[in-house]
C-alpha cells in the first residue's frame, strides 16, 4: 500500500506537496540572495532650476516677495557652473532688488537665454 502515494491514483494534494516541494525550496533559497548591495548614486543638483523657477514666477507675473534675499547665493552658484549665465542673473537680480519691481517681459527675455 505504501507505493500508492507515488501512482496516478494517489490524491492530488499528495501528489503536488511531493512534485513541488523541491520547487518552492529551490525558490525560497534563490529569493533569499544575500548578495545584494546598496549602491549610493551621486546626485548633483542643477544650480541653474531655482533661479530658472524664480524667473518662471516673475515672467508669469508674480511680485516680488522674501525670495529677494537668496539672490546673492543663487547668482553665486550659477556663477560657479556657469559664469556667463551667472552674469546675466546677477544683472537682473541686482535690478530687481534696487527698484523693488520685476518687468515681466525682462523676465521672459532671461528666462529663454537661460534654457
Amino acid at each position: 500500500m505504501p507505493a500508492r502515494f507515488f501512482t496516478s491514483s494517489a490524491p492530488i494534494g499528495v501528489c503536488g506537496w511531493v512534485t513541488f516541494l523541491p520547487l518552492a525550496v529551490v525558490i525560497c533559497c534563490v529569493g533569499c540572495d544575500m548578495r545584494t548591495r546598496d549602491r549610493v548614486m551621486d546626485f548633483k543638483p542643477d544650480p541653474i532650476e531655482p533661479a530658472k523657477a524664480i524667473l518662471r514666477a516673475y515672467a508669469a507675473g508674480q511680485p516680488v516677495g522674501s525670495e529677494s534675499e537668496t539672490f546673492d547665493s543663487l547668482v553665486a552658484r550659477v556663477s560657479e557652473a556657469t559664469p556667463e549665465k551667472g552674469k546675466l542673473l546677477q544683472e537682473f537680480f541686482g535690478k530687481v532688488q534696487r527698484t523693488g519691481k520685476v518687468v515681466r517681459g525682462d523676465a521672459k527675455k532671461l528666462l529663454e537665454k537661460l534654457e
